[in-house]
């Protein structure tokens, strides 16, 4: 019995090992077959779904039947550039194309059986292994072809592509930009991380509005971007930027505006007077951000969220001025010749410190404005025309403690297609110390506050990139000063008696007209300096009515 058992077992032992030599040896000679059938037909497939615009390359490919796999190496998806500005001149090209290459690629979970007997790539996940992307955008295409989605372009080779998990880790992207009447832009990115979920391509998928690009989600994740400005006096930088397609959200970390010189090095660097920024941002939430727009190299988003951040802004005055004057750069004159389709509903900005340094030319001591816990909302920021039509005003709404004390509030209003650069300035600054405002004053101008209390300061003003004109209400009292001059043998100013005596004496009105006085606020017109900012002219509209309220012959040498 035993003996006969082991006969039996043996038997089937070799019997077992035929067979699984049988199916090892067929599907050896299937996965050949199959693999010089899929060699030509990946070729061909690409050429007749892209209309010969692209061509797909590879070393070698592996295909494990039994295992599920598929490995293309060496792998590249080239664009005929030839072929392509020949569809632009038939009006019939998309108005972006792009290149793939990677070390290879893997289709894990392949079912070869599906793909042969049913038309059919349906897979567990596709890899690639250090990956490499350029893509091209140029708006200046024009497609006057019957659009055709990617499944009607692939639909007679295939019936369905279904992969569980697209990843593109680790992925060196150049991208390129191009617009009417503009230079081309052009952005290399390292290290950037794409993930797609659930990619499906079907003829229900196809007009799904669930779906983004025949996925139900992509990410697409870069952890550190740095980029140099054109004229290389700035370093960009972003940190940790997250972008998710059904949410429509974009997250980034921090966003870095920083000077690439100290101040003293960056003025060497300056012909003319120039304005020096240090801006970061913490984190920025955009919401509503729609990914085929992205795609296009346009932002449209519902709205913008900074969580904390820093303005600083520096001036160095001893520089000559630049001779070619400045219109044609306030904020709506900027947005609307921006060059990029812009629309974002609401902007809102908190705890930014904001601060402003200039050198005096007259003191050679630099002066510092401080403005604390700054915010602000901006609505109905866009360039585009058909939004325009419907709201062609972009409101600015900002509050700060000024010098960390005065409250201050003001609304701007820019109607974004008004080509002088019209504007519209109403606000108002209560309970201030005016010593508080010495750190600005004193350097720049030798004259120090010795007391005063602004009760409040209001403004009321439009105009343009020319002149503006409006109201300053300023009331106040106990206005006192003492007048600086410099010592040749100190480099500490002194106080001029005589002229602190006459000043507060005979010069200043010490308190602001009482209640009834007429007129109640001064009335007040200023000619753009053309060689100076838009917030150059704001802020001599509103001193010239100071001015006028407190004694403008006293005042007339402060800037």
């Amino acid at each position: 019995m035993v003996q006969f058992s082991k006969r039996h077992w043996k038997k089937v032992a070799v019997g077992f090992t035929g067979i699984l030599l049988v199916v090892i040896g067929a599907a050896w000679y299937t996965g050949y077959h199959w693999r010089r059938e899929l060699q030509h037909q990946l070729h061909s497939y690409v050429l007749q779904m892209t209309d010969s615009l692209y061509s797909l390359q590879y070393a070698s490919m592996d295909l494990d039947i039994l295992g599920g796999d598929l490995t293309l190496h060496k792998i590249s998806l080239v664009p005929d550039t030839a072929r392509y500005h020949h569809l632009q001149e038939q009006q019939r090209a998309r108005p972006f194309y792009c290149a793939v290459a990677a070390d290879k690629i893997d289709l894990q979970g392949f079912s070869a059986w599906q793909y042969f007997r049913e038309k059919k790539i349906v897979a567990s996940a596709l890899v690639f292994t250090a990956p490499a992307l350029v893509m091209h955008v140029d708006t200046r295409t024009k497609d006057t072809s019957a659009p055709r989605s990617f499944y009607q372009a692939m639909s007679r080779q295939l019936k369905e592509i279904r992969i569980g998990r697209l990843q593109l880790l680790n992925t060196n992207m150049l991208y390129t930009f191009d617009r009417p009447g503009a230079k081309q832009m052009s952005m290399q990115v390292n290290k950037l991380d794409i993930r797609v979920e659930d990619l499906l391509v079907d003829s229900v998928a196809q007009r799904d509005p669930t779906r983004y690009l025949y996925s139900s989600n992509f990410t697409i994740d870069l952890k550190d971007y740095k980029y140099r400005s054109k004229d290389s006096m700035y370093w960009m930088k972003v940190h940790e930027l997250h972008y998710n397609a059904a949410a429509q959200t974009l997250r980034i970390d921090s966003f870095h505006l920083e000077p690439m010189y100290d101040y003293a090095e960056f003025d060497k660097h300056l012909h003319f007077q120039n304005d020096r920024f240090n801006i970061r941002f913490n984190q920025v939430r955009i919401h509503g951000c729609d990914p085929y727009s992205l795609m296009e190299g346009n932002l449209l988003a519902r709205s913008m969220h900074v969580g904390s951040g820093m303005v600083h802004v520096y001036h160095n005055r001893n520089l000559p001025e630049d001779p070619k004057p400045k219109y044609g750069k306030h904020p709506n004159q900027v947005l609307a010749r921006l060059g990029v389709p812009l629309q974002l509903d609401t902007m809102i900005a908190k705890e930014i410190d904001v601060q402003y340094r200039e050198v005096s030319p007259k003191t050679g001591e630099t002066g510092v404005l401080d403005f604390k816990h700054a915010s602000g909302v901006l609505t109905n920021i866009t360039n585009i025309d058909t939004s325009l039509k419907k709201d062609n005003q972009l409101v600015v709404r900002l509050h700060a403690l000024l010098m960390g004390q005065g409250d201050l509030s003001a609304r701007f209003d820019f109607p974004i297609n008004d080509s002088a650069g019209a504007f519209r300035l109403s606000g108002v600054l209560k309970n201030l110390d005016g010593r508080r405002m010495n750190p600005i004053v004193r350097p720049l101008n030798r004259i120090e506050i010795a007391a005063l209390q602004v009760h409040s300061l209001a403004f009321n003003m439009s105009g343009n990139q020319y002149r503006a004109a409006g109201t300053v209400d300023f009331k106040y009292d106990s206005l006192k000063v003492t007048f600086l001059q410099q010592k040749e043998d100190t480099k500490h100013a002194k106080r001029s008696g005589l002229a602190t005596f006459l000043a507060n004496a005979f010069g200043l009105k010490n308190n602001s007209p009482d209640k009834g006085v007429v007129p109640a606020a001064a009335i007040v017109e200023m000619d753009r300096d053309p060689h100076k900012s838009f917030f150059n002219l704001v802020w001599k509209t509103i001193f010239k009515g100071i001015k006028q309220t407190a004694g403008s012959g006293l005042l007339k040498s402060i800037t």
